[in-house]
């Protein structure tokens, strides 16, 4: 069935994650999205199908907060919109998808509002298990799962990232805090990071897909009138090879993961690993495994 959102970045009946570090915008970003989902239009230029009911739950935030920054964020969406979209700021910490009485009344929020995607903001306020522990984490979605598939319902879920360690990207969604189940759960993640000259309110949102290819990442921007981010920059795929040989001379040696992240703001992925491989043919460079990382180094 055709995606919520285009390029199977929201599919139909699938998870999507939106996962940062602390004070990285997930929040807006997410509210971004279920505002656009409920207009029916273009999510930082990638299409809606059409417009959808959204039932968006908000247990961090406090109220004055969150209703300020929808008023702004609303302001000149027609009513027909607005009345498609269903806020619950929830102060009952009972909701716990965990125990059998927070899903009964996540459920009875379903049945009443009949929506076609649920946020969950932030995932850590839904349940009182230990993130890291596995079978723990497995329950907390299996639970979901049921509900997904009995309402057939899309889910957005805003989530942490843990810190990175030396040498790690600061947005994969490998790093979601806690079990790993959570990356083997989603069928798209969205990743924040702050830009690479860490200007306020700009940041790099990174696509990982699990059924599709992922678009390019992009700058974008916070709009402090509108409160909708907006597109500044997307990537280009002109990186010259040189570029990157120059950065491994500099560097000596450097961890994959560090040259993918040095180069992200100018070309995708896919791209950059491209350009590599062709140095290693050229025998311009070598590698070597050091654990579970893959180093360059010149010959």
């Amino acid at each position: 069935s055709e995606p919520l959102i285009a390029g199977e970045i929201l599919p139909k009946g699938g998870v999507a994650f939106i996962g940062g570090q602390g004070k990285s915008y997930k929040t807006m970003l997410a509210l971004n999205m279920g505002l656009s989902l409920v207009q029916g239009r273009s999510f930082l230029g990638q299409p809606i199908a059409r417009p959808v009911r959204v039932l968006y739950l908000q247990q961090e935030m406090s109220e004055a907060s969150l209703q300020k920054r929808l008023k702004v964020m609303a302001s000149g969406l027609p009513q027909e919109a607005l009345e498609r979209f269903v806020l619950h700021r929830l102060t009952d910490t009972n909701l716990k998808l965990d125990q059998s009485q927070g899903l009964r009344e996540l459920e009875a929020l379903i049945r009443k509002e009949k929506p076609e995607v649920v946020f969950l903001d932030p995932l850590y306020k839904f349940h009182n298990l230990k993130e890291n522990a596995t079978e723990e984490m497995t329950r907390l979605l299996d639970n979901l799962d049921r509900l997904r598939n009995r309402y057939q319902i899309s889910l957005v879920i805003a989530h942490h990232l843990r810190k990175p360690t030396l040498g790690e990207s600061q947005s994969s969604p490998i790093q979601l805090r806690g079990s790993s189940v959570l990356f083997a759960y989603g069928d798209s993640y969205l990743t924040l990071a702050n830009d690479r000259q860490k200007r306020k309110g700009y940041r790099l949102l990174s696509y990982e897909l699990r059924n599709a290819e992922a678009p390019d990442d992009v700058t974008i921007r916070l709009n402090p009138e509108t409160l909708w981010f907006e597109v500044v920059a997307t990537k280009k795929e002109g990186l010259p090879q040189t570029e990157i040989l120059e950065y491994i001379k500099a560097q000596g040696e450097t961890p994959k993961v560090k040259l993918v992240e040095f180069f992200k703001e100018k070309a995708s992925k896919n791209t950059i690993l491209g350009r590599v491989e062709n140095l290693l043919e050229a025998r311009l460079i070598d590698k070597k495994q050091r654990g579970r990382q893959t180093w360059y180094f010149c010959r």
